[in-house]
């Protein structure tokens, strides 16, 4: 059995990538888990031993006095293994592994691309900054080993000596009874260049055809958009549920009672080349997915037979796509089966989880260390 700490200051105490996925799979598997985070208090959830570091108070905050918390608490825990989450946690993981701790570093997203649209970073300092982060990255990064969330990162970090790309594919969900009325669903971060207001376009010109389906909308609404947003959501005809931010458990559940999953994300570096973990996870609960006419997207969808891909700049296109599916319900029916098989079979948690381990082994052999592996990650999100 080995002590396996994760450390995480931006992120959600129950981040499905972090909590559901990883800590909760190692613990399930008979392992010491902790996750250092900003909770609101000390706990123990599913086996997890959550720490709590305080709250921050600000950006500046949570960059400077959380971090060094961590980086305390971290020390104090004397584990086997540190797994670090966050951009501004790299310095923590170098100094973790100057100290002799052996670390990982978790990379959810290509930083120094996703600089490149930071609405908070002044455009004139996007490129300069992102330069900078790379240049920082090859710097902390060149000798810690890294676990990529997608394979086309990997191109930018070729210097990294030790990695293994672990993709956020889905814990086998369990199907649910649909809504009676067609229903759209979408879950994750709610903004203009997730596809937030081409969706409600395409709904708009439904709604002159006479076509209305309800729209399930889960996720924290970006303030920029929000009143654009529900100007729009209040003159369709159908159920507009703005959800705003749920716990993953409670999301999943409504989602899962849909009859299409969306997932029409902008053209930009991150999302270009990284699949959108909302797609695998429509397709564990049987639904067809409307996604981003984009090269790594369309190769899963017409391989599989899953749905359909559409220009996200294009309410039109959509429009027609959503169309097609309300109307060819059969159909529609048959690309969710497929796509739920195609989770079954290949696009699912256990077999990233099993990379995972496989990498943990390999950092811990020198010491006569494994992880332990009893009990996987056969977890499903129930719905």
């Amino acid at each position: 059995m080995a002590k396996i700490v994760h450390l995480t200051s931006v992120a959600t105490t129950f981040h499905v990538r972090i909590f559901a996925k990883q800590c909760r799979s190692l613990a399930a598997s008979g392992n010491d888990v902790t996750l250092l985070c900003t909770h609101d208090a000390d706990c123990e959830v599913e086996g997890v031993k959550i720490r709590t570091v305080g709250k921050p108070r600000d950006r500046f905050h949570r960059m400077t006095v959380i971090t060094t918390r961590l980086l305390r608490a971290a020390i104090r825990e004397k584990a086997d293994l540190y797994v670090t989450h966050d951009p501004e946690l790299t310095f923590v993981a170098w100094l973790l592994s100057a100290l002799g701790k052996t670390v990982v570093y978790d990379m959810h997203e290509n930083t120094p691309k996703q600089v490149l649209t930071k609405s908070w970073v002044p455009g004139i300092l996007r490129r300069p900054v992102s330069t900078a982060l790379a240049a920082v990255h090859r710097v902390l990064l060149r000798k810690l080993p890294v676990v990529f969330a997608e394979s086309s990162y990997a191109k930018d970090y070729a210097y990294v000596r030790r990695s293994v790309a672990v993709l956020n594919m889905p814990q086998r969900g369990v199907p649910s009874e649909r809504h009676q009325r067609p229903t759209l669903g979408y879950i994750g971060g709610v903004t203009e260049l997730r596809g937030a207001i081409t969706t409600l376009d395409a709904l708009r010109l439904l709604a002159s055809r006479g076509i209305d389906p309800d729209f399930e909308c889960i996720g924290p609404i970006d303030p920029r958009c929000e009143k654009q947003l529900t100007s729009i959501a209040a003159k369709l005809p159908g159920d507009m549920r703005l959800t705003g931010y749920l716990t993953s458990d409670i999301g999943w559940q409504r989602i899962a009672r849909c009859h299409i999953g969306l997932a029409v994300l902008k053209n930009i570096p991150n999302y270009y080349e990284s699949f959108p973990g909302k797609m695998f996870e429509y397709m564990s609960f049987g639904l067809p997915v409307i996604v981003s006419d984009f090269p790594l997207y369309r190769d899963v969808v017409d391989r599989v037979g899953c749905g359909l891909c559409v220009d996200p700049d294009s309410p039109e296109q959509l429009s027609e796509a959503i169309e097609w599916m309300l109307t060819h319900p059969s159909e529609a029916r048959a690309m969710g089966q497929r796509g739920r098989r195609a989770v079954d079979e290949q696009y699912n948690w256990d077999v990233e989880y099993g990379k995972l381990l496989d990498f943990y082994d390999g950092l811990l052999a020198p010491c006569n260390l494994r992880v332990h592996r009893e009990g996987a990650a056969n977890t499903q999100l129930a719905a």
